[in-house]
């Protein structure tokens, strides 16, 4: 669970960014969410960070987003990216999870190929025996 404090510590470094012009708010009508101005921004903040810290940083965003999102699955699509830029720290039935529920909401949204891309990586996780699953994955893929 965050604290206090780490919470305080969060919401002065945003504000501090934000004023600084390096993040600007964006209402995505599910809540709010900063995005950094400008691509080079996350580049050069990036880039103090060895492998293995940014690996474990984006494995740090998919435990808050869980923590914080009572919809997570909501966001699932951005798990998925969180995931496997995290790595071999990514667990393959997290993967697989969130990876069909992004194939689910790509499909409501008519964005076929990335659909395609989510129910192909479930697919590429799912053990053999789950022919239930296998079914449903190969359905949404149009099979």
């Amino acid at each position: 669970m965050t604290s206090r404090a780490d919470r305080e510590g969060l919401l002065s470094a945003v504000d501090e960014a934000e004023r600084a012009g390096m993040i600007s708010p964006k209402d995505t009508g599910r809540g709010l969410r900063y995005e950094f101005t400008h691509d080079l921004i996350r580049h050069a903040l990036l880039a103090d960070h060895s492998e293995a810290r940014r690996r474990e940083m984006h494995g740090q965003v998919v435990a808050s987003m869980e923590e914080l999102y009572p919809d997570v699955e909501a966001h699932a699509a951005e798990v998925v990216s969180h995931l496997e830029r995290g790595g071999g720290a990514a667990d393959a039935d997290r993967m697989r999870r969130y990876s069909i529920r992004a194939a689910e909401s790509a499909l409501e949204s008519a964005a076929s190929e990335d659909a395609l891309r989510h129910v192909n990586r479930a697919l590429a996780l799912l053990p053999d025996q789950d022919r239930r699953t296998r079914a449903r994955l190969l359905f949404l893929r149009g099979y």
